[in-house]
């Protein structure tokens, strides 16, 4: 890695001779990501997100910063459920299939 001296001035050869640094600039913080999601999903008042995690997976070949988040169901906020019974079904959702394969 070199150092590079600062500066103020962006100028389009800097940007170019750069471009592998510039995009992997995260522009989003991890908890206004959070809020967001969590906002989306009022509607559905069962749906939590925990967290957000800040990871690089490969996309179209190249490594980019991504920031994801698992959606769970909170099953006490699930409309129609009895208290104190256990939901008995299950979705099976594209990650069973693909295992199966």
């Amino acid at each position: 890695m070199t150092q590079q001296p600062v500066s103020a001035n962006v100028v389009a050869k800097g940007i170019r001779d750069n471009e592998a640094t510039i995009s992997n600039i995260r522009l989003w913080r991890p908890q206004v990501l959070l809020e967001n999601f969590q906002t989306l999903q009022q509607i559905r008042q069962y749906y939590k997100f925990n967290d957000v995690d800040v990871d690089r997976y490969p996309v179209n070949g190249q490594e980019q910063v991504l920031m994801v988040s698992g959606r769970e169901v909170d099953q006490r906020q699930v409309p129609g459920r009895r208290p104190g019974r256990a939901r008995t079904s299950s979705i099976r959702t594209d990650t069973e299939q693909c295992l199966r394969s």
